[in-house]
Protein backbone atom coordinates (compact mmCIF):
# COMPACT_ATOMS: atom_id res chain seq x y z
CA UNK A 1 0.00 0.00 0.00
CA UNK A 2 1.42 3.64 -1.10
CA UNK A 3 1.27 6.42 1.45
CA UNK A 4 -1.78 7.88 -0.72
CA UNK A 5 -3.36 4.67 0.18
CA UNK A 6 -2.40 4.99 3.50
CA UNK A 7 -3.56 8.85 3.92
CA UNK A 8 -6.92 7.98 2.38
CA UNK A 9 -7.53 5.22 4.81
CA UNK A 10 -6.54 7.23 8.23
CA UNK A 11 -8.67 10.14 6.47
CA UNK A 12 -11.77 7.66 6.51
CA UNK A 13 -10.82 6.38 9.72
CA UNK A 14 -11.54 9.15 11.79
CA UNK A 15 -14.54 10.58 9.60
CA UNK A 16 -16.89 10.48 11.89
CA UNK A 17 -15.72 11.83 15.03
CA UNK A 18 -13.76 15.70 13.23
CA UNK A 19 -16.98 18.09 14.47
CA UNK A 20 -16.21 16.38 18.02
CA UNK A 21 -12.39 15.50 17.65
CA UNK A 22 -10.61 17.17 15.20
CA UNK A 23 -7.36 15.62 13.59
CA UNK A 24 -5.95 18.85 15.13
CA UNK A 25 -6.82 18.17 19.00
CA UNK A 26 -6.41 13.91 18.30
CA UNK A 27 -2.35 14.49 17.24
CA UNK A 28 -1.80 16.76 19.79
CA UNK A 29 -3.10 14.42 22.38
CA UNK A 30 -1.59 12.36 25.58
CA UNK A 31 -3.41 9.94 27.49
CA UNK A 32 -1.07 8.92 30.52
CA UNK A 33 -2.18 6.49 32.90
CA UNK A 34 -1.38 5.56 36.53
CA UNK A 35 -2.29 2.86 39.12
CA UNK A 36 -3.66 0.69 36.67
CA UNK A 37 -3.07 -2.76 37.93
CA UNK A 38 -5.79 -1.46 40.98
CA UNK A 39 -8.57 -1.75 38.25
CA UNK A 40 -7.92 -4.07 35.34
CA UNK A 41 -10.98 -3.45 33.18
CA UNK A 42 -11.31 0.42 33.19
CA UNK A 43 -7.16 0.09 32.68
CA UNK A 44 -8.32 -2.21 29.49
CA UNK A 45 -11.16 -0.25 28.64
CA UNK A 46 -9.52 3.13 28.59
CA UNK A 47 -6.76 1.88 26.00
CA UNK A 48 -8.96 0.51 24.04
CA UNK A 49 -11.03 3.61 23.39
CA UNK A 50 -8.16 5.88 23.12
CA UNK A 51 -6.68 3.59 20.55
CA UNK A 52 -9.82 3.83 18.79
CA UNK A 53 -10.34 7.26 18.54
CA UNK A 54 -6.89 8.42 17.58
CA UNK A 55 -4.95 9.57 20.30
CA UNK A 56 -1.69 10.22 19.62
CA UNK A 57 0.25 8.34 22.29
CA UNK A 58 -0.90 5.69 25.02
CA UNK A 59 1.15 5.69 28.28
CA UNK A 60 0.97 2.93 31.27
CA UNK A 61 2.30 1.96 34.37
CA UNK A 62 0.38 -1.21 33.88
CA UNK A 63 0.67 -3.53 30.67
CA UNK A 64 -2.07 -6.05 31.22
CA UNK A 65 -1.89 -9.88 31.46
CA UNK A 66 1.55 -11.18 30.19
CA UNK A 67 0.63 -14.85 29.76
CA UNK A 68 -3.64 -14.27 29.21
CA UNK A 69 -6.34 -17.09 29.18
CA UNK A 70 -5.51 -19.51 25.86
CA UNK A 71 -8.90 -18.94 23.27
CA UNK A 72 -10.56 -21.17 21.38
CA UNK A 73 -7.32 -22.09 19.43
CA UNK A 74 -4.88 -22.37 22.16
CA UNK A 75 -3.28 -18.73 22.56
CA UNK A 76 -4.14 -16.09 24.05
CA UNK A 77 -6.71 -13.54 21.99
CA UNK A 78 -5.47 -10.25 21.97
CA UNK A 79 -7.94 -8.52 23.92
CA UNK A 80 -6.61 -10.58 27.16
CA UNK A 81 -2.94 -10.34 26.30
CA UNK A 82 -0.33 -7.22 26.71
CA UNK A 83 -1.62 -4.07 25.87
CA UNK A 84 1.09 -2.69 24.07
CA UNK A 85 -0.70 -5.26 21.79
CA UNK A 86 -3.77 -4.43 22.02
CA UNK A 87 -3.66 -1.02 21.23
CA UNK A 88 -1.56 -1.86 18.25
CA UNK A 89 -4.09 -4.29 17.16
CA UNK A 90 -6.95 -1.69 17.76
CA UNK A 91 -4.82 1.39 15.68
CA UNK A 92 -1.12 0.85 14.35
CA UNK A 93 -1.40 5.26 14.47
CA UNK A 94 -0.98 5.12 18.20
CA UNK A 95 2.16 5.17 20.02
CA UNK A 96 2.51 3.43 22.77
CA UNK A 97 5.17 3.85 26.05
CA UNK A 98 5.68 2.06 29.10
CA UNK A 99 5.99 3.56 32.72
CA UNK A 100 7.83 1.91 35.36
CA UNK A 101 6.45 2.11 38.35
CA UNK A 102 10.06 2.96 40.18
CA UNK A 103 10.02 5.99 37.74
CA UNK A 104 6.99 7.07 37.23
CA UNK A 105 8.15 11.08 37.07
CA UNK A 106 11.00 10.92 34.58
CA UNK A 107 9.41 7.84 32.35
CA UNK A 108 5.68 10.47 31.80
CA UNK A 109 8.38 13.28 31.76
CA UNK A 110 9.79 11.52 28.47
CA UNK A 111 6.44 10.16 27.02
CA UNK A 112 5.74 13.52 26.82
CA UNK A 113 8.81 15.83 26.09
CA UNK A 114 9.61 13.15 22.82
CA UNK A 115 6.45 13.60 21.63
CA UNK A 116 5.34 16.49 19.18
CA UNK A 117 4.09 18.35 21.09
CA UNK A 118 1.49 17.41 23.43
CA UNK A 119 -1.05 20.81 24.00
CA UNK A 120 -3.65 18.02 24.83
CA UNK A 121 -2.00 16.17 27.66
CA UNK A 122 -4.28 13.83 30.09
CA UNK A 123 -3.45 11.73 33.18
CA UNK A 124 -5.59 9.06 34.12
CA UNK A 125 -5.05 8.18 37.83
CA UNK A 126 -7.27 4.91 39.58
CA UNK A 127 -8.27 5.19 43.15
CA UNK A 128 -8.99 1.75 43.55
CA UNK A 129 -6.17 1.67 45.78
CA UNK A 130 -5.99 5.22 47.28
CA UNK A 131 -2.59 5.12 48.55
CA UNK A 132 -0.78 4.21 45.39
CA UNK A 133 -2.98 6.94 43.76
CA UNK A 134 -1.28 9.20 46.45
CA UNK A 135 2.25 7.94 45.91
CA UNK A 136 1.85 8.48 42.11
CA UNK A 137 0.65 11.79 42.38
CA UNK A 138 2.83 12.74 44.61
CA UNK A 139 6.18 11.58 42.11
CA UNK A 140 4.44 13.04 39.59
CA UNK A 141 4.01 16.52 40.75
CA UNK A 142 7.62 16.66 41.16
CA UNK A 143 8.09 16.75 37.34
CA UNK A 144 8.76 19.45 35.78
CA UNK A 145 5.58 21.42 33.80
CA UNK A 146 3.53 18.72 35.80
CA UNK A 147 1.21 21.71 36.30
CA UNK A 148 0.04 21.65 32.59
CA UNK A 149 -0.78 18.40 32.94
CA UNK A 150 -4.77 17.73 33.50
CA UNK A 151 -5.70 14.88 36.17
CA UNK A 152 -8.89 12.79 35.94
CA UNK A 153 -9.35 11.41 38.92
CA UNK A 154 -11.51 7.82 38.47
CA UNK A 155 -12.94 5.09 40.81
CA UNK A 156 -14.98 1.88 39.29
CA UNK A 157 -16.02 0.20 42.10
CA UNK A 158 -18.38 -2.68 42.44
CA UNK A 159 -21.47 0.24 43.70
CA UNK A 160 -20.66 2.11 41.23
CA UNK A 161 -18.77 5.35 39.36
CA UNK A 162 -17.28 8.80 40.02
CA UNK A 163 -14.92 10.73 37.58
CA UNK A 164 -13.51 14.07 38.57
CA UNK A 165 -11.52 16.36 36.45
CA UNK A 166 -8.30 18.32 38.50
CA UNK A 167 -6.31 21.22 36.29
CA UNK A 168 -3.16 20.10 37.92
CA UNK A 169 -1.90 17.35 39.75
CA UNK A 170 -1.20 19.59 42.91
CA UNK A 171 -4.96 20.15 43.11
CA UNK A 172 -5.88 16.80 42.44
CA UNK A 173 -3.33 15.29 45.38
CA UNK A 174 -4.82 17.90 47.50
CA UNK A 175 -8.19 15.97 47.09
CA UNK A 176 -7.64 12.44 48.51
CA UNK A 177 -8.05 11.51 52.28
CA UNK A 178 -4.72 11.64 54.09
CA UNK A 179 -3.13 8.43 53.68
CA UNK A 180 -4.77 7.21 57.04
CA UNK A 181 -8.04 7.43 55.76
CA UNK A 182 -7.25 5.42 52.98
CA UNK A 183 -8.60 1.44 51.79
CA UNK A 184 -8.47 -0.48 48.80
CA UNK A 185 -11.54 -1.05 46.54
CA UNK A 186 -12.17 -4.03 44.69
CA UNK A 187 -12.32 -3.20 40.69
CA UNK A 188 -16.10 -2.98 39.12
CA UNK A 189 -17.14 -4.62 36.49
CA UNK A 190 -16.44 -4.47 32.34
CA UNK A 191 -19.87 -2.48 31.92
CA UNK A 192 -18.91 0.10 35.17
CA UNK A 193 -15.21 0.19 33.48
CA UNK A 194 -16.67 0.92 30.38
CA UNK A 195 -18.99 4.06 31.59
CA UNK A 196 -16.41 5.70 33.35
CA UNK A 197 -13.62 5.00 30.49
CA UNK A 198 -16.24 6.42 28.07
CA UNK A 199 -16.42 9.93 30.59
CA UNK A 200 -13.07 9.94 31.06
CA UNK A 201 -12.27 10.17 27.29
CA UNK A 202 -15.36 12.48 26.76
CA UNK A 203 -13.11 14.70 28.82
CA UNK A 204 -9.97 14.25 27.00
CA UNK A 205 -11.74 15.05 23.26
CA UNK A 206 -13.92 17.74 25.14
CA UNK A 207 -12.73 19.66 28.10
CA UNK A 208 -12.71 23.37 27.61
CA UNK A 209 -13.69 23.26 24.06
CA UNK A 210 -17.73 23.79 25.37
CA UNK A 211 -18.93 27.32 26.42
CA UNK A 212 -18.81 27.40 29.79
CA UNK A 213 -16.18 24.90 30.30
CA UNK A 214 -13.42 26.48 31.92
CA UNK A 215 -10.57 23.40 32.50
CA UNK A 216 -8.83 25.60 35.18
CA UNK A 217 -12.15 24.63 37.35
CA UNK A 218 -11.96 21.50 39.43
CA UNK A 219 -14.86 19.47 38.43
CA UNK A 220 -16.64 16.28 39.46
CA UNK A 221 -18.33 15.28 36.03
CA UNK A 222 -20.17 12.02 36.78
CA UNK A 223 -21.55 10.29 39.68
CA UNK A 224 -22.98 6.78 39.27
CA UNK A 225 -24.01 4.73 42.42
CA UNK A 226 -26.04 1.59 42.19
CA UNK A 227 -27.27 2.23 45.85
CA UNK A 228 -29.42 5.03 45.32
CA UNK A 229 -32.39 4.39 43.49
CA UNK A 230 -32.09 7.16 40.92
CA UNK A 231 -28.40 6.31 40.51
CA UNK A 232 -27.34 10.22 39.50
CA UNK A 233 -28.20 12.52 42.49
CA UNK A 234 -26.50 13.56 45.60
CA UNK A 235 -23.26 13.41 44.15
CA UNK A 236 -19.61 14.15 46.25
CA UNK A 237 -18.37 16.73 46.92
CA UNK A 238 -14.59 15.85 45.94
CA UNK A 239 -12.51 12.31 46.21
CA UNK A 240 -12.79 11.49 49.82
CA UNK A 241 -16.31 11.42 50.00
CA UNK A 242 -16.98 9.28 46.78
CA UNK A 243 -14.09 6.86 48.11
CA UNK A 244 -16.10 6.41 51.47
CA UNK A 245 -19.47 6.18 49.67
CA UNK A 246 -18.60 3.51 47.19
CA UNK A 247 -16.81 1.62 49.69
CA UNK A 248 -20.09 0.22 50.53
CA UNK A 249 -21.54 -3.31 49.42
CA UNK A 250 -23.15 -3.12 46.01
CA UNK A 251 -26.81 -4.67 45.76
CA UNK A 252 -26.42 -7.84 44.83
CA UNK A 253 -27.11 -8.55 40.60
CA UNK A 254 -27.21 -11.53 38.31
CA UNK A 255 -24.74 -12.42 35.87
CA UNK A 256 -25.25 -12.66 32.42
CA UNK A 257 -22.73 -15.95 32.48
CA UNK A 258 -25.31 -18.68 31.20
CA UNK A 259 -27.77 -16.40 29.90
CA UNK A 260 -28.93 -16.18 26.27
CA UNK A 261 -29.02 -12.86 25.33
CA UNK A 262 -30.76 -11.48 21.47
CA UNK A 263 -28.95 -8.33 20.05
CA UNK A 264 -29.86 -6.04 16.78
CA UNK A 265 -27.21 -4.27 15.91
CA UNK A 266 -23.04 -4.90 15.77
CA UNK A 267 -21.79 -1.47 15.11
CA UNK A 268 -20.43 1.34 17.75
CA UNK A 269 -23.18 0.40 20.61
CA UNK A 270 -23.11 -3.41 20.07
CA UNK A 271 -19.46 -3.86 19.67
CA UNK A 272 -19.43 -2.55 23.44
CA UNK A 273 -22.46 -4.21 24.80
CA UNK A 274 -21.00 -7.54 23.53
CA UNK A 275 -17.71 -6.90 24.74
CA UNK A 276 -19.23 -6.41 28.03
CA UNK A 277 -21.07 -9.49 28.40
CA UNK A 278 -18.43 -11.54 27.00
CA UNK A 279 -16.07 -9.95 29.74
CA UNK A 280 -18.08 -11.94 32.35
CA UNK A 281 -17.73 -15.54 30.44
CA UNK A 282 -19.92 -17.83 30.19
CA UNK A 283 -22.87 -15.53 28.32
CA UNK A 284 -24.48 -16.77 25.04
CA UNK A 285 -25.36 -13.88 22.61
CA UNK A 286 -27.19 -14.37 19.08
CA UNK A 287 -26.80 -11.23 16.73
CA UNK A 288 -28.47 -9.66 14.46
CA UNK A 289 -26.97 -7.62 11.88
CA UNK A 290 -26.65 -7.04 8.05
CA UNK A 291 -24.03 -4.33 7.62
CA UNK A 292 -20.42 -4.88 6.09
CA UNK A 293 -17.38 -3.54 8.08
CA UNK A 294 -16.25 0.33 6.39
CA UNK A 295 -13.02 2.05 7.06
CA UNK A 296 -15.10 4.69 8.82
CA UNK A 297 -16.10 2.18 11.36
CA UNK A 298 -12.99 1.76 13.31
CA UNK A 299 -12.77 4.73 15.29
CA UNK A 300 -15.03 3.12 17.52
CA UNK A 301 -15.99 -0.72 16.64
CA UNK A 302 -13.27 -2.01 18.39
CA UNK A 303 -14.59 -5.56 17.92
CA UNK A 304 -13.97 -5.47 14.17
CA UNK A 305 -10.70 -4.06 13.48
CA UNK A 306 -9.60 -7.36 12.36
CA UNK A 307 -12.52 -7.89 10.36
CA UNK A 308 -12.26 -5.01 7.61
CA UNK A 309 -13.87 -5.90 4.21
CA UNK A 310 -15.88 -8.70 6.06
CA UNK A 311 -20.10 -8.57 7.37
CA UNK A 312 -19.96 -7.28 11.51
CA UNK A 313 -22.54 -10.33 12.31
CA UNK A 314 -19.99 -12.74 11.21
CA UNK A 315 -16.73 -11.15 12.77
CA UNK A 316 -17.81 -10.02 16.03
CA UNK A 317 -19.05 -13.77 16.91
CA UNK A 318 -16.00 -14.93 15.82
CA UNK A 319 -14.30 -12.50 17.73
CA UNK A 320 -16.33 -13.27 20.57
CA UNK A 321 -15.53 -17.22 20.56
CA UNK A 322 -12.12 -16.70 20.44
CA UNK A 323 -11.84 -14.92 23.29
CA UNK A 324 -14.51 -16.28 25.41
CA UNK A 325 -14.61 -19.83 24.61
CA UNK A 326 -16.98 -20.94 27.78
CA UNK A 327 -19.65 -18.63 25.58
CA UNK A 328 -21.80 -19.22 22.68
CA UNK A 329 -21.46 -16.48 20.32
CA UNK A 330 -23.62 -16.92 16.89
CA UNK A 331 -24.51 -14.03 14.46
CA UNK A 332 -26.90 -13.73 11.27
CA UNK A 333 -25.83 -11.23 8.58
CA UNK A 334 -29.68 -10.18 8.33
CA UNK A 335 -31.25 -6.45 9.03
CA UNK A 336 -34.11 -6.90 11.69
CA UNK A 337 -37.01 -5.43 9.80
CA UNK A 338 -40.06 -7.18 11.56
CA UNK A 339 -40.80 -9.01 14.77
CA UNK A 340 -40.67 -12.47 13.02
CA UNK A 341 -37.30 -12.23 12.58
CA UNK A 342 -36.72 -12.82 15.89
CA UNK A 343 -39.75 -14.30 17.09
CA UNK A 344 -38.47 -17.02 14.84
CA UNK A 345 -35.06 -17.59 16.28
CA UNK A 346 -36.26 -17.58 19.82
CA UNK A 347 -38.81 -20.70 18.51
CA UNK A 348 -36.17 -23.02 17.85
CA UNK A 349 -35.69 -25.35 21.00
CA UNK A 350 -32.02 -24.83 21.19
CA UNK A 351 -32.21 -21.46 21.48
CA UNK A 352 -35.20 -21.08 24.17
CA UNK A 353 -36.56 -17.92 25.61
CA UNK A 354 -33.65 -15.12 25.93
CA UNK A 355 -32.85 -13.45 28.95
CA UNK A 356 -33.62 -9.99 27.43
CA UNK A 357 -33.45 -8.69 23.39
CA UNK A 358 -31.02 -5.95 23.13
CA UNK A 359 -31.51 -3.44 20.30
CA UNK A 360 -28.86 -0.77 19.72
CA UNK A 361 -28.78 0.03 15.86
CA UNK A 362 -28.94 3.18 14.18
CA UNK A 363 -32.96 3.37 13.53
CA UNK A 364 -36.12 3.58 15.65
CA UNK A 365 -38.05 1.11 13.52
CA UNK A 366 -35.47 -1.82 14.18
CA UNK A 367 -36.00 -0.99 17.79
CA UNK A 368 -39.77 -1.03 18.07
CA UNK A 369 -39.55 -4.52 15.92
CA UNK A 370 -37.36 -5.58 19.08
CA UNK A 371 -39.56 -3.92 21.26
CA UNK A 372 -42.47 -6.03 20.39
CA UNK A 373 -40.61 -9.18 19.80
CA UNK A 374 -39.50 -9.17 23.66
CA UNK A 375 -43.14 -8.25 24.47
CA UNK A 376 -44.44 -11.17 23.03
CA UNK A 377 -41.90 -13.59 24.57
CA UNK A 378 -42.33 -11.79 27.70
CA UNK A 379 -38.85 -10.84 28.19
CA UNK A 380 -37.04 -7.85 29.15
CA UNK A 381 -35.84 -4.96 26.27
CA UNK A 382 -33.11 -2.87 26.32
CA UNK A 383 -32.28 -0.36 23.81
CA UNK A 384 -29.60 2.71 23.62
CA UNK A 385 -29.05 5.34 21.15
CA UNK A 386 -25.83 7.65 20.24
CA UNK A 387 -24.70 11.07 18.61
CA UNK A 388 -20.89 12.15 18.91
CA UNK A 389 -21.33 13.32 22.37
CA UNK A 390 -23.92 12.08 24.05
CA UNK A 391 -27.17 9.37 24.11
CA UNK A 392 -29.76 7.78 26.11
CA UNK A 393 -30.47 4.20 27.21
CA UNK A 394 -33.57 2.68 28.43
CA UNK A 395 -34.61 -0.58 29.95
CA UNK A 396 -38.08 -2.05 30.29
CA UNK A 397 -38.81 -5.17 32.18
CA UNK A 398 -41.65 -7.23 30.92
CA UNK A 399 -44.73 -6.34 31.19
CA UNK A 400 -44.11 -2.79 32.02
CA UNK A 401 -43.75 0.05 29.53
CA UNK A 402 -42.46 -0.64 26.21
CA UNK A 403 -40.50 1.51 24.00
CA UNK A 404 -43.70 2.34 22.15
CA UNK A 405 -44.92 3.62 25.42
CA UNK A 406 -42.06 5.71 25.92
CA UNK A 407 -41.53 7.10 22.96
CA UNK A 408 -45.21 7.04 21.39
CA UNK A 409 -46.16 5.80 17.78
CA UNK A 410 -43.70 8.06 15.78
CA UNK A 411 -41.02 6.37 17.11
CA UNK A 412 -41.38 3.54 14.15
CA UNK A 413 -41.19 5.75 11.43
CA UNK A 414 -38.87 8.13 12.93
CA UNK A 415 -35.77 8.56 10.43
CA UNK A 416 -36.17 4.86 9.49
CA UNK A 417 -37.93 2.62 6.59
CA UNK A 418 -38.59 -0.51 6.30
CA UNK A 419 -36.62 -1.40 3.69
CA UNK A 420 -33.60 1.10 5.58
CA UNK A 421 -32.09 -2.03 7.79
CA UNK A 422 -29.95 -1.11 10.26
CA UNK A 423 -26.53 -0.12 8.40
CA UNK A 424 -24.41 2.45 9.82
CA UNK A 425 -23.39 3.15 5.75
CA UNK A 426 -26.92 4.96 5.84
CA UNK A 427 -26.25 7.50 8.50
CA UNK A 428 -23.95 10.41 8.03
CA UNK A 429 -24.18 11.21 11.88
CA UNK A 430 -20.69 11.66 13.72
CA UNK A 431 -19.81 9.11 16.06
CA UNK A 432 -16.82 9.04 18.34
CA UNK A 433 -15.97 6.11 20.86
CA UNK A 434 -17.05 7.43 23.95
CA UNK A 435 -20.53 8.23 23.85
CA UNK A 436 -20.57 4.16 22.81
CA UNK A 437 -18.98 3.05 25.67
CA UNK A 438 -20.51 5.17 28.39
CA UNK A 439 -24.16 4.31 27.24
CA UNK A 440 -23.44 0.63 26.05
CA UNK A 441 -22.00 0.31 29.96
CA UNK A 442 -25.66 2.06 31.17
CA UNK A 443 -27.75 -0.08 29.20
CA UNK A 444 -26.22 -3.40 30.58
CA UNK A 445 -25.80 -1.80 34.10
CA UNK A 446 -29.59 -1.48 34.42
CA UNK A 447 -30.47 -3.94 32.44
CA UNK A 448 -29.04 -6.16 34.92
CA UNK A 449 -30.79 -3.99 37.75
CA UNK A 450 -34.21 -4.85 35.85
CA UNK A 451 -33.18 -8.64 35.65
CA UNK A 452 -32.46 -8.49 39.38
CA UNK A 453 -35.42 -8.00 40.20
CA UNK A 454 -35.32 -3.99 40.92
CA UNK A 455 -36.66 -1.06 39.11
CA UNK A 456 -34.13 -0.06 36.61
CA UNK A 457 -33.55 3.47 35.92
CA UNK A 458 -33.56 5.00 32.21
CA UNK A 459 -30.61 7.13 32.19
CA UNK A 460 -29.46 10.27 29.17
CA UNK A 461 -25.07 10.86 28.92
CA UNK A 462 -24.67 14.35 27.77
CA UNK A 463 -20.91 14.11 27.34
CA UNK A 464 -21.21 18.32 25.83
CA UNK A 465 -22.62 19.80 29.49
CA UNK A 466 -20.65 22.50 30.60
CA UNK A 467 -21.68 22.14 34.86
CA UNK A 468 -22.90 19.10 36.83
CA UNK A 469 -23.01 14.81 36.17
CA UNK A 470 -23.06 14.24 32.57
CA UNK A 471 -25.10 11.23 33.27
CA UNK A 472 -28.66 12.68 33.73
CA UNK A 473 -31.35 10.72 34.99
CA UNK A 474 -35.30 10.56 32.62
CA UNK A 475 -38.81 9.57 33.23
CA UNK A 476 -38.78 5.91 33.94
CA UNK A 477 -41.75 4.81 33.41
CA UNK A 478 -43.08 2.07 35.06
CA UNK A 479 -46.87 1.43 34.38
CA UNK A 480 -48.43 -1.74 32.99
CA UNK A 481 -47.92 -2.19 29.18
CA UNK A 482 -51.66 -1.69 27.26
CA UNK A 483 -49.48 -2.99 24.23
CA UNK A 484 -48.57 -7.08 25.62
CA UNK A 485 -52.34 -8.51 25.51
CA UNK A 486 -52.44 -7.28 22.11
CA UNK A 487 -49.44 -8.33 21.06
CA UNK A 488 -49.50 -12.01 22.19
CA UNK A 489 -53.18 -12.30 20.91
CA UNK A 490 -51.59 -11.25 17.65
CA UNK A 491 -48.34 -13.99 17.57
Amino acid sequence: MNSQQDARQTDAKYAKQQFAFPDARRQATLVAELNGCAAPPSSLCLKLGAAAMGVSRIASDFHGAFSGVPGRHGRTHWLAGRHDDVVRTVNADVDYKFIDNEGVAADLQDAIRSGPGFTNAWLVVHLNDPAGARASLAAVGSLHGAREIAVILVLVAPAGVYVARYPNTATALDSLPQADLLYALPAGRADLAMIASGICLNEVMLAGTVPGDDPAEVRVVAWYDLSRPSRTDSMPAGSAEAIARLSQPAPPAISFAGGSIIQIGAGGLGCWTAFGLAAETGARLHVFDGDGIEESNLNRQVLLVRGRGGMKADVIAEELRDFDPAGEYTGAVQFVREKADLLRFMDIPANGPPLAVIAVPDNNLARVVGSEAACDAGVAYAQAGTGAVGGQASVHPPGRACYACACGPAAATDGASAAGGNSCSRVAADSVVCSNMVLAGVLLSELREGLSGRQPRNLRFAGDGAVGNKLVRMVTVTEPCPHVASNVVAR
